[in-house]
């Protein structure tokens, strides 16, 4: 197999951090008995207790994972002007502007957050990620290497190997690739990510090896397909088309046409 290598842009790497939030930032996956449940808890609590800002801090947390995201953000901005120190609810508010794609906003909020309490995970987190959205990788890589100074995590060794892919740093990405797969060798995103890397160095083979992998653990996960049918393509085997057919079957928003 030759060694053409395949080049993606950072359009690439948000599709495949699609859910990546749910380890910093609240898992909006939960179920809706427990979602509403919790809401009226925190409904009544505001009711009780109308001048406490954990009171609209806890109902927006709830709101995040009922994903009203503008309604949280409503109550944490009632928790901060109740408690301008309330680092927590800045970083949640950050946390809801990422998601709607203000970045420089939630940037703010991540530095207020960061500046009263250092020591916290998800401002670091989720400001980096809103680095990488906005192309700043550098900054993106910083604050990953904060994280993992706190907490060793796959997410944040895999959110740094995308930066490091975006700033040509190979082998720093593949090395972070490698502790992500270390601590979680069921991460299908770092195998995907992986094969990317592998890929820049020529080494199209070990590649597909790795997409294989991740499509044996998710058969369900586009970017594995689109990666390696375009990985197939460049080395002139016509078994990219039943890749790129079946990433089409499984996301009919991706940016081509089946064949």
């Amino acid at each position: 197999m030759n060694t053409q290598t395949i080049s993606y842009g950072s359009g690439y790497f948000y599709g495949v951090r699609a859910a990546r939030y749910r380890k910093f930032s609240g898992d909006v996956s939960s179920s809706k008995a427990k979602d509403v449940q919790a809401l009226k808890y925190f409904d009544a609590l505001v009711y009780l207790c109308p001048s406490k800002a954990e009171s609209y801090y806890g109902r927006g947390t709830a709101l995040i994972q009922a994903g009203e995201i503008q309604k949280a953000i409503i109550d944490f901005t009632t928790a901060i002007k109740l408690d301008s120190s309330f680092a927590l609810a800045y970083s949640n508010r950050g946390t809801c502007l990422n998601v709607i794609d203000r970045y420089e906003q939630a940037i703010g909020d991540f530095d207020v957050a960061i500046e009263l309490n250092s020591d916290l995970i998800e401002p670091l987190y989720g400001r980096g990620a809103a680095y990488m959205r906005l192309h700043c990788y550098q900054r993106a890589i910083d604050d990953f290497s904060a994280v993992l100074k706190l907490c060793p995590d796959s997410v944040a060794y895999l959110e740094r190997a995308e930066a490091s892919y975006q700033l040509a740093r190979y082998d720093e990405a593949l090395a972070d690739c490698n502790a992500a797969l270390a601590l979680d060798e069921n991460m299908v995103e770092a195998y995907v990510t992986r094969a990317l890397v592998q890929s820049a160095f020529g080494k199209n083979e070990t590649a597909i090896d790795d997409l294989t992998k991740a499509i044996a653990l998710n058969e369900s996960y586009p970017p594995a397909y689109l990666l390696r049918s375009a990985i197939y393509r460049a080395c002139g085997s016509d078994r990219w088309i039943a890749d790129k057919n079946r990433a089409f079957e499984l996301d009919n928003t991706l940016n081509f046409e089946p064949y």
